[in-house]
């Protein structure tokens, strides 16, 4: 009998630049029998000053660039389709994966503040909330680490190019999935956001949205990074927030503040929670004072959130009156509370607004709780 051999070819085929840690490239341009600074000067070239294409790096020898191009490939997704908001402050781009997929980015430009951008994870979600366009879609798939960069460095290199803004953004996963949903691809992004040879972007200036659970939140606080954290919330009871939030449903909410406050010990930094605000669903007065309760004490703030229309549901956004007297309420406890004024819901960009296709319903959902 003729034995089968158990090595295989060598994969020749051009590694996915994006794939790669600061590490992991300049030891396979060292492999390439290139000298060392060659693989600082592609570094340079993609994230400081966003070129992917060899051979537009001019500092480099033509049969480096050559070697380089057969090595590494920039797997970028496609642009499909840029939309702008009428105050010409926020941007969405639609962006094609390679498998067909899609995903939704969003830049938005601030008049005293820099820039931030949003940030997808996976395609569709799989928390299912009853606000969110992107829980109308259900869970896809996870996107990798390599898709989450690229989608970044095309949303940076946009709002350079296309907005003429070179500043430092921010940066917030708040967009399309839920990040602690994607562990692997989320943290290994993270990696390259905080390399100085990557983005070099400061944890403080990235923002993790997360709906939980607890768990999840405790294992992102024993990483000792400083990301801001923000907790969407949305409820101050077990049962309303389950309807609201069916992932997690069965979830305690204290259990949730006490992870919180966990994450809060320690990395010292304030979290955040979030709070969409819909009529006659969470805006009454005893809502209010449910959520002071839960909160009473806490060394952190809340983000109340005026809901932004969906097609999927006739929820509503609160009345002002009842906005303000919600506030007012909080405010009263010795709780810090904003109100965030959304941008970009003309163009479907705004908290919430985010999919790709959605679900219709045949009739819309509507919720009413006394």
């Amino acid at each position: 009998m003729n034995s089968v051999s158990s090595t295989s070819e060598p994969d020749s085929r051009p590694s996915d630049f994006f794939a790669l840690t600061a590490g992991e490239f300049r030891e396979r341009v060292r492999s390439l029998g290139l000298p060392a600074y060659r693989g600082e000067q592609v570094l340079a070239w993609v994230y400081k000053r966003f070129v992917a294409d060899f051979d537009e790096m001019s500092d480099l020898s033509k049969p480096d660039r050559s070697a380089l191009g057969a090595a590494f490939r920039f797997r970028l997704p496609s642009v499909s389709r840029v939309s702008r908001s009428s105050d010409r402050l926020t941007t969405k781009l639609l962006l094609a994966l390679d498998d067909g997929a899609a995903v939704e980015g969003v830049v938005m430009h601030h008049p005293r503040r820099r820039p931030t951008l949003c940030v997808s994870v996976q395609v569709g979600c799989a928390q299912g909330c009853l606000f969110c366009a992107t829980g109308s879609m259900g869970l896809s798939r996870n996107m990798t680490a390599a898709e989450i960069l690229a989608e970044i460095w095309l949303l940076r290199r946009h709002m350079i190019r296309e907005d003429k803004v070179d500043a430092v953004p921010t940066l917030v996963f708040m967009g399309m999935g839920e990040p602690l949903d994607n562990e692997e691809g989320f943290f290994r992004a993270l990696a390259m956001l905080n390399s100085q040879e990557g983005f070099g972007l400061g944890s403080r200036k990235i923002t993790v949205s997360t709906v939980g659970g607890p768990d999840r939140i405790r294992r992102l606080a024993e990483l000792g990074l400083q990301l801001q954290l923000a907790v969407s919330l949305h409820a101050a009871t077990d049962s309303l927030r389950g309807r609201l939030v069916p992932g997690q449903k069965g979830v305690a909410v204290a259990e949730l503040v006490d992870a919180a406050r966990y994450y809060f010990q320690k990395t010292g930094r304030e979290v955040t929670f979030e709070y969409v605000v819909i009529q006659r669903v969470n805006d009454s007065e005893e809502d209010a004072t449910r959520l002071a309760g839960l909160l009473r004490g806490f060394p952190g703030k809340v983000n109340l959130i005026p809901f932004n229309p969906v097609s999927h549901n006739a929820m509503k956004p609160p009345e002002p009156e009842a906005l303000a007297r919600f506030r007012e309420l909080l405010t009263r406890a010795s709780i810090k509370v904003t109100i965030r004024h959304s941008q970009g819901r003309d163009i479907n960009a705004a908290c919430g607004q985010l999919a790709v296709r959605e679900r219709q319903a045949s009739t819309p959902q509507v919720m009413r709780y006394a």
